[in-house]
């Protein structure tokens, strides 16, 4: 077998340094001629020897790459390997007689934190804490500057900025209000939520209220919801458990909402893309035929609440592009800032203080003005 190699090199070696100018010679036959700056490769000074050189130092120089890699492989992946300890050799970290500190792949990319983790001497600590320092002053100057960046212009996320804010809800609570009346309110023609009901009806009965809540809040502004279920059987259960609480003011609740919001729909169980697997089942339905957008949504299943059902419903707006991020930002809410000072200004009694009380009067005119001025 080994008498055959040379012939084999032979051939190929005739066939890579054919004669390009003699038709059906070898395998670079090509229709353009070669570029003037390259050399024409003079077949007569190529010997056997030569092609296996070339090849025998390839092979060495990817051999060397390869070891490099693998080096690095066991290093960043921190694979067991053969040491010594104690003079006997045995597998790292199989035992606790043959430990090898582990290291991260952190650590094998910092050289300065691999030594001191192998080598914990007090002089490769103060070298690692030097390097750590400046990692870190580092880090602190890419969160300064991005602080300073972000107001450095409007926000550009659905965020509520840290300069809308006290150390209470209230900017929280402002951009809440903002949002059902502002977003939600303005969007409301095009949605509609069905509160899918009697599938698991352990959920569906306990502490009923949290689900007319939703419902009351959503219809409040506008948006068209109602109570759908699979059967009649079904309804009968849930009206019946409201009427029969021992709180009469889930039967108050329930008597209060309309019999065109308690719908029999079994199609409404079966929309495709949507598992009711458990109820109450909130879902939107969003179709704005001017955008044209449209699109099924769950925002909440069980025990959700309001503020659960509130945040998915504008999340599921941003999601789907009904609105952008910055639609629902802290800032947007200014307005409302200003009716929660004229709230305060109303609930302020002014007892021994005439000239408060004329004040106060005189500023919640400013406030009323600036708020119909932004309408």
């Amino acid at each position: 077998m080994l008498k055959k190699i040379p012939i084999i090199l032979f051939i190929c070696g005739s066939c890579l340094f054919a004669d390009t100018n003699s038709p059906g010679r070898g395998w670079l036959q090509y229709e353009d001629e070669p570029s003037s700056s390259q050399k024409p490769i003079d077949t007569k000074k190529v010997s056997e020897k030569d092609i296996l050189l070339a090849i025998l130092k390839e092979q060495q120089k990817q051999t060397s790459i390869q070891l490099e890699i693998l080096k690095i492989l066991k290093v960043t992946n921190d694979l067991p390997e053969m040491i010594e300890v104690n003079g006997k050799k045995c597998l790292s970290n199989s035992s606790v007689d043959c430990f090898k500190m582990p290291i991260t792949k952190d650590a094998a990319r910092i050289p300065v934190m691999k030594q001191w983790l192998e080598n914990p001497t007090v002089e490769n600590a103060l070298a690692y804490y030097k390097w750590q320092s400046k990692y870190l002053n580092q880090i602190f100057d890419v969160g300064y500057s991005l602080e300073f960046a972000s107001k450095s212009t409007a926000p550009l996320m659905g965020i509520i900025p840290t300069y809308t804010n006290t150390n209470t809800r209230e900017a929280e609570d402002q951009r809440e209000v903002y949002i059902w009346d502002s977003v939600i309110k303005k969007l409301s023609k095009n949605m509609e939520i069905n509160i899918l009901i009697g599938k698991t009806t352990g959920f569906d009965v306990d502490r009923a209220t949290r689900i007319f809540d939703i419902y009351d809040k959503y219809k409040s502004v506008g948006v068209k919801i109602k109570f759908v279920f699979e059967n009649q059987e079904s309804l009968n259960t849930f009206a019946n458990f409201n009427k029969t609480a021992p709180s009469e003011i889930y039967g108050q609740r329930w008597s209060q909402i309309p019999a065109s919001d308690k719908v029999i729909s079994p199609n409404s169980f079966k929309i495709k893309g949507i598992s009711v697997y458990a109820t109450p089942m909130y879902l939107l339905k969003y179709n704005d035929m001017a955008k044209n957008i449209h699109f099924n949504q769950i925002l909440g299943v069980g025990k959700d609440d309001l503020e659960v059902i509130f945040k998915a419903t504008y999340r599921a707006l941003i999601l789907f592009k009904a609105i952008k991020p910055t639609d629902i930002s802290g800032v947007k809410a200014d307005g409302v800032n200003l009716k929660y000072m004229i709230d305060e200004l109303n609930q302020r009694t002014w007892i021994n203080d005439p000239d408060g009380k004329e004040r106060g009067k005189i500023f919640r005119e400013l406030l009323e003005k600036e708020i119909n001025r932004e309408k």
